[in-house]
């Protein structure tokens, strides 16, 4: 079942439900879990990482995947 799926059913049943606390336990447990979720933040050094690879890649500074797979079987045979 894909989360869009998954999301539907959950709105149908509780759309279905008549006990107001069973939807009160349920809107506590709900608020619980987004409590628990932190924002993630990506540090500066990766951003600035980020930010020079895009740079590199812009000014032509990469290899491709079979450039780079012949500088390592280079390395290995020496």
């Amino acid at each position: 079942m894909t989360p869009a799926e998954t999301k539907k059913k959950l709105i149908a049943t509780i759309k279905s439900v008549k006990d107001p606390e069973l939807l009160e336990d349920l809107q506590r447990l709900l608020n619980v879990e987004l409590e628990n979720i932190e924002e993630l933040k990506t540090p500066a050094n990766i951003k600035d990482s980020v930010t020079k690879g895009l740079w590199d890649i812009r000014n032509g500074r990469y290899m491709s995947n079979r450039q780079t797979d012949a500088e390592i079987d280079k390395w290995l045979k020496k």
